[in-house]
């Protein structure tokens, strides 16, 4: 199964537990009731970083997680699903104008040094 597969049939797996016929435990999930579900997941990923099979299996429930959290946002009426993968990539191109503005060849403690001073000024705005 490739990339693109694999989180195509992970989105329809998830619809079909939010749908009509699905599950009723899945339904009745917020946003509160799973957000204490992500902090589990990051805790395996970190306690199975070094064994590649079970990083993997803890990624796919990390996947699994944020996935059921934004089809929750979305069924509250908080934004639809697709938002938050907006927000990252946004994100991603802000915090790398060494990238996606004028071409920089930076070291990698230069680009950190730059990260940590976009997050900070981001910081400082909100």
């Amino acid at each position: 199964m490739d990339e693109k597969t694999g989180f195509t049939q992970l989105v329809a797996i998830i619809d079909k537990l939010l749908g009509p016929e699905g599950c009723p435990w899945d339904k009745k999930q917020t946003v509160s009731s799973l957000s204490h579900m992500m902090l589990e997941e990051m805790r395996e990923v970190i306690a199975d970083v070094e064994e590649s099979e079970k990083l993997a299996e803890e990624l796919g429930d990390v996947w699994m997680t944020l996935l059921m959290l934004t089809k929750a946002a979305e069924r509250e009426g908080r934004f639809s699903w697709n938002y938050p993968l907006s927000k990252a990539a946004e994100k991603l191109i802000r915090r790398h104008p060494h990238i996606f503005e004028e071409r920089k060849d930076l070291t990698p403690e230069e680009i950190e040094k730059q990260w940590i001073e976009l997050k900070k000024r981001e910081k400082e705005k909100t």
